[in-house]
């Protein structure tokens, strides 16, 4: 995640244009995963805890637009897991 330097590092000041392209990506594709930025959840998969200032000023920063209705939906639990559960173990064949 080209972002993940400015959310966790304090002395980082601006994001890459990466991060900010990246960003614009997600909101228009997928604006629902920014859920997982807002509760905390992105913390899980990065060396240091994200900068909650910086994750919550980041369309302000990237100049994008996250539409209001993104913010309700991060309170419903149609939220996808971050990471997609285990497939199950197939079924033991009957003992004989």
């Amino acid at each position: 995640m080209s972002c993940a330097d400015y959310l966790t590092n304090s002395s980082a000041q601006t994001p890459p244009a990466t991060c900010c392209e990246g960003f614009k990506s997600l909101v228009s594709t997928a604006p629902i995963c920014l859920c997982h930025g807002i509760n905390g959840d992105l913390s899980k998969f990065l060396p240091l805890p994200v900068d909650m200032m910086k994750m919550m000023t980041l369309p302000n920063t990237c100049g994008a637009t996250v539409p209001l209705q993104t913010f309700s939906m991060c309170n419903t639990p149609s939220v996808p897991p971050l990471m997609p559960s285990a497939a199950p173990a197939p079924a033991s064949p009957p003992s004989s």
